[in-house]
């Protein structure tokens, strides 16, 4: 039974390369029934009455002016043709871009009535733009790399027979290989599914887990914080433990002690929910920047990468002399015999 325990441990399924038709997931991905198509459809329809206005004030503009000329030169029934169907453009013309005055005012109300349906702060609100995130299949990235350099590729031996015959051999393994994987897995999850001791989720998990990729630029201020933030909430509620681990790269130069001790916490809460975290450290990693750093389980750097220290700099001027020289007295009151530690 142990053994198979730790057969069951150290089996991974890897399954065929397989292309999807949309790799990319929203957090914030609501289904309102395609009513955030409405607010587009006036604006089109706007910029459509605008564009006929135009056209119509320059064509009915044109018209008259042209008719006024021909009634100088004694040709009034063409010119007071020409003055009535200008003035009939301009009449439409009017209506027009009353139409599109109207569609555009439509749409702004549109918008924020469907922003506010999908749970989106008021503008007047003070709140915060929400932070919308997207999981990316970044494997698939890698296989259309793969299949893009095989298709531009000069394969000069393609047509040779023997190497059409070692292709379908290969083939033919591949695909054998692929069903003794099958095989293997299927008797796994029905080892698993007797003892009893799994979720559905966490078998599925357990042979195919998931490294979350997170790429962290801090600056002085952290301003980046909200998303990690959100990012590691994310993880934290969607992640398994024990299973999944979290890949964060990691380039900072350090900066305000606040902010950091803050952004350092977001990642203990990845190390508490029993999720594996390995920093990796491309260029620099100083000061506040460090800190993240050492609160991963594994850290990893560049060869060249500047690693440096916790601490704190400050620069206190001294005017003691110069308050004795002018006679001068600095009385402190404090509220406690700890809140002045420093003379």
């Amino acid at each position: 039974d142990e053994e198979d325990e730790e057969q069951q441990q150290h089996f991974l399924y890897n399954p065929p390369p397989a292309k999807h038709d949309n790799n990319e997931w929203s957090t914030n991905k609501e289904d309102n029934g395609g009513a955030e198509q409405i607010p587009a459809a006036l604006s089109a329809f706007g910029a459509c009455c605008c564009c006929i206005t135009a056209a119509f004030v320059l064509a009915g503009g044109i018209l008259v002016a042209y008719g006024s000329y021909q009634n100088n030169r004694q040709e009034k029934e063409d010119g007071d043709r020409n003055q009535l169907i200008g003035s009939i453009l301009l009449v439409v013309s009017a209506s027009t871009c009353l139409l599109g005055w109207c569609s555009c005012c439509f749409s702004c109300v549109s918008t924020a009535v469907v922003d506010v349906a999908a749970g989106a702060p008021l503008p007047s609100s003070g709140d915060q733009k929400r932070i919308k995130l997207k999981f990316r299949r970044l494997n698939d990235e890698f296989q259309g790399a793969q299949d893009a350099l095989n298709h531009v590729h000069f394969d000069v031996a393609g047509d040779m027979k023997e190497i059409q015959t070692a292709k379908k051999k290969e083939h033919k393994n591949k695909e054998q290989e692929e069903k003794q994987q099958k095989k293997l897995l299927e008797q796994h999850i029905q080892t698993d599914l007797r003892r009893g001791t799994l979720s559905v989720s966490d078998i599925r998990r357990k042979y195919r887990p998931i490294a979350f990729y997170i790429k962290f630029d801090g600056d002085l201020l952290v301003s980046t914080l909200d998303l990690l933030t959100k990012q590691v909430s994310t993880i934290v509620n969607v992640g398994k433990a024990n299973i999944d681990q979290v890949i964060v790269v990691l380039s900072s130069p350090g900066g305000s002690v606040s902010s950091y001790g803050l952004a350092s916490s977001q990642l203990v809460r990845i190390r508490k929910a029993g999720i594996k975290l390995v920093i990796c450290v491309d260029t620099v990693a100083a000061s506040g920047g460090y800190m993240m750093a050492s609160v991963g389980d594994v850290v990893c750097a560049a060869p060249f990468a500047m690693i440096g220290s916790i601490g704190v700099v400050t620069q206190i001027p001294n005017f003691h002399r110069f308050l004795d020289k002018n006679s001068i007295d600095a009385f402190l009151f404090t509220a406690g015999k700890y809140k002045r530690t420093v003379d």
